[in-house]
């Protein structure tokens, strides 16, 4: 099964670099679907997220999600990151 990865809106290299390496790839405030990572950029907590994040749901039967701060990391190792995440 493939990894499904929302990115936050305005990533657009990370978008791209994502979907490069064969993952799906949905928005993060517009998504209704299962997902295995979220992308994000910036300070971000659950708690004091605008957007609409209470409608993003976690894949697999763990109900864990790995999120990946852009600002932390470069495209190459968020790729890594994504590579090493256990598929389900």
């Amino acid at each position: 099964m493939y990894k499904k990865i929302a990115v936050q809106k305005g990533l657009d290299e990370g978008k791209e670099t994502v979907e490069g390496q064969g993952y799906a790839v949905v928005d993060m405030d517009d998504t209704r679907e299962p997902i295995d990572a979220i992308i994000y950029s910036g300070s971000f907590s659950v708690f004091d997220y605008s957007g609409s994040f209470t409608n993003v749901y976690t894949g697999g039967d763990n109900k864990f999600v790995t999120m990946i701060n852009a600002d932390e990391k470069t495209l190459a190792e968020i790729v890594d990151i994504l590579a090493r995440m256990k598929g389900y």
